[in-house]
């Protein structure tokens, strides 16, 4: 067992008993339920549709929001027309949805 359900043996990684696509020598858990490998990013088990894992980053795991440069996401879907650069700096997300993201100023 890794952590909060992920595991792995010798060929494979495991979310709970969902076996993941994930690269065993690169896999990392982030902040529970996001993980990442050296190609892809995780919610869960699930293979984030286009998320980049050298800029992916977690703005919000209890209400599972996230963005990578260029793309902003709500669990493992990305958000519609919602561009991640318009959070302003210093901003902290409070919440997300398939509608948008929603932040303090």
């Amino acid at each position: 067992m890794l952590s909060a359900g992920y595991a792995r043996d010798a060929n494979q990684i495991y979310y709970f008993n969902q076996a993941m696509s994930a690269d065993p020598k690169t896999f990392e858990i982030l902040e529970i339920p996001y993980s990442r490998d050296s190609q892809y990013v995780y919610w869960m088990e699930n293979q984030i549709p286009n998320a980049d894992p050298q800029t992916f980053r977690i703005l919000n795991a209890n209400f599972e929001c996230s963005a990578d440069l260029q793309i902003a996401f709500y669990q493992d879907q990305p958000i519609p027309n919602f561009d991640p650069n318009t959070i302003p700096s210093g901003s902290q997300v409070t919440n997300c949805d398939m509608n948008g993201m929603y932040f303090s100023p």
